[in-house]
């Protein structure tokens, strides 16, 4: 996607006020208002407070104001935590005061019902008039440990502080205030140290997207980690992690509100448009977004991407204390694309030299428990492995025992290779964050299980291949057919038949099966004849799209009374089905032999617009689902990845010795119907189904086909 037109939000006085004001600060320690007077005094902020509440002149250390207006000094950003039917009045006077940035706590707006949404408008037009960075309402704040400014309320100590130190650049953004925290303490926990936080709330001004563009340009932010229930605006948000990535600075994202329950469950929580599931995973994988289904799998990967080592490849080398684990670990990775390489004879002779005879010096490496009681012998093992050309990763299952010094063999062992390592397994009670923190930021990830660490391996280095790929071309839209611009002009709604679809087809070098139209019963044999039996005969109307639903197609007629037959049968179960539909007579077709059904089509998402679809077609469709897609526009690489990714791929290119099928043709088919979705943005939906795929070099006929304006 293009990010010409992505502007850069401006919100360091969100990020970096100099002084705060809180409207509605408390002395009650429960209640927002006190709460995030406690956290701003907790992280050490710097800069002038000024609470604002008229039934106190002092709260704590800090004077107390009236109003707004009564504040004597300038004030950067201001926290609201009144209650609903006050805020609008807040904010009002903070903009005619200048102040440049909000946070609102405040609940009971888009997240509520069409009074909340509307107020949340106002909130909105307020914030616009006088040019206010707001993040929220319904948030719960903003930390960026970087400026010391915790910002944000939390009852009770359940948000980690740290002591300014930022080692690894993480910055974490969340849909959900409950969510964000959670991701916090997981971060602690795990030894990672974060940079900067936002709960991004309603996203009534500042949305996901903006979060996302600014903290890109913070020098000290390397990895971005969010939860998403869902955006409103697809494009934007393309724009902004087309930024990530050429910055280099991976975004790993847990999605949720695939189910029709949980997307009107994150409705209700954000206010925001949660789209088809498959559609943002599709997104996600285009655009080279790390997607993690859970907190655990977040936290694998961060810890992986903190280390600031990256594979080149998905070989991996696993070094094992158990032979059990090194099992289960080599099926795993099978199951995720990585392999499990084999070890150059060199690597396994020099290994064998440490190893007993008992244990196992070739990949997975399995030391049978001898390394628990046996100093160094871990380290001395995975560095020869390390060195070994044709291993990209390497994977560590060692069973820890302080007598052996394991965290200092793995310190040792970090300074003798600069390969990518993930350590994974249990960790004992001695081992504390502090402790994790520093293998880190050694280099070798440290990861709470195995599973977890091996689909973190996988997906950062899907990832890395993203990264490097990230200068596909992009298909552009050509001079369009002068044909399209007469359709152009049809209203919304309107249902294009197969012969107008195929005949736009046509323009764009899409071939369709032989075919001639017949008005009656004589010229549909007449036709038969012209192109050799056997034949197709189909109803032709521009008022069913489902032919096969209203009895319409007859198969394999042979003769021309068969082709009598049929179209009677056709046209007389078209009209009773559909009695008020334009019957024009018939299509008659060659029946095509040897070639597979597939499927190539154009749908719209509600936030990503027009889709690539690609799938098994015909009777598969619905049966299967066998389908992959893309957002538009593609490059010629998302199309062959899109075809590799069905399940059915091994039968295109010729499972079992059997003849491939023509994947160029399919790929020129599909080229040209996203540069047709290109030229024709108004279209709701076009289906090309079957599109009959033959033997390699035989080329791909479209047999079928519907469009919606």
């Amino acid at each position: 996607m293009s990010t010409k037109n992505m502007s850069y939000p401006d919100l360091d006085a969100l990020f970096y006020p100099g002084s705060i004001a809180v409207i509605g600060a408390s002395e009650d320690h429960r209640k927002p208002g006190g709460i995030v007077l406690d956290s701003l005094k907790a992280g050490g902020f710097n800069g002038a407070i000024y609470p604002i509440n008229p039934k106190y002149q002092e709260l704590g250390a800090w004077s107390c104001f009236p109003d707004i207006d009564s504040v004597p000094g300038p004030v950067d950003l201001v926290i609201i935590t009144v209650k609903t039917p006050l805020v609008l009045t807040a904010l009002e006077a903070c903009g005619s005061r200048g102040v440049k940035a909000a946070i609102v706590f405040s609940a009971g707006f888009g997240e509520t019902d069409e009074s909340g949404s509307a107020l949340q408008h106002q909130l909105k037009k307020v914030a616009n008039r006088y040019g206010v960075r707001l993040c929220g309402p319904n948030t719960m704040g903003i930390i960026n440990y970087m400026h010391h400014m915790h910002a944000n309320f939390v009852l009770g100590d359940i948000l980690p502080s740290w002591d300014g130190t930022v080692n690894f650049g993480i910055a974490l953004i969340s849909q959900s205030g409950g969510v964000g925290c959670r991701m916090l303490a997981a971060c602690a926990g795990h030894g990672l140290d974060v940079s900067a936080y936002v709960c991004t709330g309603n996203e009534a001004v500042t949305d996901f997207a903006d979060y996302l563009v600014y903290l890109v340009h913070n020098p000290g932010v390397k990895i971005i980690a969010a939860y998403m229930e869902g955006v409103r605006d697809g494009k934007k948000l393309g724009q902004a992690i087309d930024l990530a990535r050429a910055a280099g600075k991976p975004v790993v994202i847990m999605k949720t509100g695939g189910s029709e329950i949980s997307a009107r469950a994150a409705h209700s929580h954000t206010g925001s448009l949660a789209g088809s599931a498959v559609v943002y995973s599709s997104f996600f994988q285009q655009q080279g977004v790390i997607e993690v289904q859970n907190i655990r799998d977040m936290m694998g990967v961060i810890s992986l991407l903190a280390t600031g080592r990256r594979p080149d490849g998905g070989r991996v080398a696993i070094i094992a204390s158990s032979g059990g684990y090194a099992v289960m670990a080599a099926d795993k990775c099978a199951g995720t694309g990585l392999e499990v390489v084999e070890l150059g004879a060199e690597t396994s002779r020099q290994m064998a030299e440490y190893l007993p005879g008992y244990a196992t010096s070739v990949n997975p490496v399995d030391f049978t428990g001898v390394d628990i009681v046996t100093p160094g012998l871990f380290r001395q093992c995975a560095a020869i492995a390390a060195v070994d050309p044709s291993v990209d990763v390497l994977l560590l299952l060692n069973w820890f025992n302080e007598e052996v010094d394991p965290v200092g063999q793995l310190l040792s062992l970090a300074k003798d290779t600069d390969k990518p390592m993930v350590w994974a397994g249990l960790i004992p009670d001695y081992v504390t964050p502090e402790v994790v923190s520093k293998i880190v930021t050694s280099g070798i990830a440290f990861i709470d299980d195995f599973e977890t660490g091996i689909r973190a391996l996988a997906s950062v280095a899907r990832y890395e291949q993203k990264v490097k790929h990230q200068a596909s071309v992009l298909l552009t839209s050509e001079a369009p057919p002068e044909l399209v611009a007469g359709f152009r002009s049809l209203k919304e709604g309107t249902l294009l038949g197969e012969r107008e679809v195929k005949e736009l087809l046509g323009a764009y070098g899409i071939p369709s099966v032989a075919e001639v139209a017949a008005a009656t019963a004589q010229e549909a044999v007449q036709a038969a004849a012209r192109l050799g039996y056997p034949v197709v005969l189909k109803i032709d109307s521009p008022d069913i799209a489902h032919k096969t639903e209203v009895s319409g197609v007859r198969l394999n007629l042979t003769d021309p009374d068969q082709v009598r037959r049929a179209f009677a049968d056709v046209t007389g179960e078209a009209s009773r089905h559909c009695p008020g539909a334009v019957i024009r007579g018939v299509l008659v077709q060659n029946m095509l032999q040897g070639g597979l059904e597939v499927l190539v089509g154009l749908s719209r998402d509600p936030v990503f617009g027009l889709t690539l679809t690609f799938g098994l077609g015909g009777i598969w469709v619905e049966t299967l689902r066998d389908v992959s897609l893309r957002l538009l526009p593609v490059s010629e690489d998302d199309i062959r990845d899109m075809i590799r990714e069905i399940k059915a791929y091994p039968l295109l290119a010729g499972a079992r010795g059997s003849a491939p099928y023509d994947l160029d043709a399919l790929v020129r088919v599909m080229r040209g119907v996203a540069r047709l979705g290109m030229d024709w943005p108004q279209l709701a939906e076009l289906d090309i189904n079957p599109i009959y795929l033959m033997p390699q070099g035989q080329g791909a006929y479209a047999v079928d086909a519907m469009a919606v304006v």
